[in-house]
């Protein structure tokens, strides 16, 4: 380690009468307590001018739901899931046109999305996420699965393996939304084609959710992500406004 390299390197007759010694012993000392290097010395990653997560904690962010369901470890937000959707929002909510940027990181069966725009009403654009490997996926149209946008998706999102990071870019501008999942374009999708469909069956009180879900009149709104089941790891989140 940095700490056993630099005590090899310094330990020396011509210091032991130094105020260096006396700090070397008690580096010798704090090491033999660790068993090893101190957490401390591992410096964190740089944050980009763009992050919106900084990887210590949740400031700049709420819940709306379960308060448990979301957390920070190592660096990473967590979802520990929740499929009555729980919400993390960010508090800043006059996002418009930008590009998102994240990545993710999925278990056995695990999903959530994210949400566009989000008003104060929870009305938001959806984009999802889930594992797609197991045989559960099944159940799920393919045009409502990872990096789709109102019932669309053009290609199939490649993701990576279960326990492998992906990345996920979204560029949001006016009312056309373009998805990348590990930089392969998955949907392009000019959400205005779509909305008189979506009003017609929000008047039928079996889409309300539906409609709300993939209606978005307003220009702007809130960045979040909604838990689903099981567990999902988000890091460098990045929103670049355009």
């Amino acid at each position: 380690t940095y700490y056993q390299r630099f005590i090899d390197q310094h330990k020396t007759d011509d210091l032991s009468r130094t105020r260096a010694t006396l700090a070397l012993r008690e580096v010798e000392s704090t090491l033999e307590r660790l068993g090893g290097e101190p957490a401390a010395a591992k410096t964190p990653a740089r944050l980009s001018q763009y992050a919106i997560f900084d990887g210590r904690d949740l400031r700049g962010w709420k819940v709306q739901g379960n308060e448990d369901v979301f957390k920070v470890e190592n660096g990473e937000l967590v979802s520990t899931g929740d499929s009555r959707g729980t919400w993390l929002m960010t508090e800043r909510g006059d996002y418009r046109d930008f590009v998102l940027k994240l990545e993710f990181k999925l278990e056995d069966g695990g999903g959530g999305s994210i949400g566009l725009r989000v008003d104060d009403d929870n009305k938001h654009i959806k984009v999802p996420i889930m594992d797609e490997s197991g045989p559960g996926i099944n159940f799920v149209p393919q045009n409502m699965r990872t990096g789709s946008v109102a019932m669309k998706r053009d290609q199939q999102a490649q993701l990576k393996p279960v326990g492998e990071w992906n990345t996920m870019e979204i560029q949001m501008k006016d009312v056309t939304v373009n998805v990348k999942v590990n930089g392969e374009q998955v949907t392009q999708h000019d959400l205005s084609q779509v909305r008189d469909f979506v009003r017609q069956l929000g008047r039928d009180r079996r889409f309300s959710r539906f409609s709300r879900d993939v209606v978005k009149d307003s220009e702007q709104g809130r960045i979040g992500l909604e838990s689903g089941r099981g567990e999902v790891r988000y890091r460098n989140i990045e929103l670049k406004p355009m």
